[in-house]
């Protein structure tokens, strides 16, 4: 059985999500993107990103308003590679082409657990921190 469950690692994002600015198209880990309109529909990720997701995929939030676009990993501007216990190797493809695709682009964040990486976020170019937005409602 996977040790994450549910993109549970996600939640630890949301104060870097929140910076991200709006339209900025996210990429995050097939399957699991209805965890992110959880967090936009319930306003605990504040800004209007577009989750990417594989043509033909639906959503559990389709009907309530949140913005996706058709794509995949190459076409993100942000992305959310998640490490589940099937993803610590390279055997599998799907998995390799994003631990590659991941360890050629600058990290924003990551969360880890005694030594090992559990989630991280990562920038398709190199941006300065100044380049974040303040989150909604946040003082100067």
């Amino acid at each position: 059985m996977e040790t994450i469950y549910f993109a549970s690692t996600y939640g630890s994002f949301l104060p870097e999500l929140n910076r991200l600015p709006d339209g900025s198209k996210l990429w995050v880990m097939p399957n699991s993107w209805d965890v992110i309109h959880y967090y936009q529909r319930y306003k605990l990720l504040e800004r209007d990103l577009v989750v990417l997701r594989p043509w033909g995929w639906g959503s559990f939030y389709d009907d309530a308003g949140v913005r996706f676009d058709y794509g995949g990993l190459d076409d993100a501007d942000y992305a959310l590679i998640e490490r589940r216990q099937t993803t610590f190797n390279d055997k599998i493809p799907e998995y390799a082409s994003q631990l590659e695709w991941a360890a050629t682009k600058p990290t924003l964040a990551r969360v880890e657990r005694e030594g090992v990486v559990l989630a991280s976020l990562h920038s398709r170019e190199a941006i300065e921190s100044s380049a974040f937005h303040s989150p909604k409602g946040a003082r100067p």
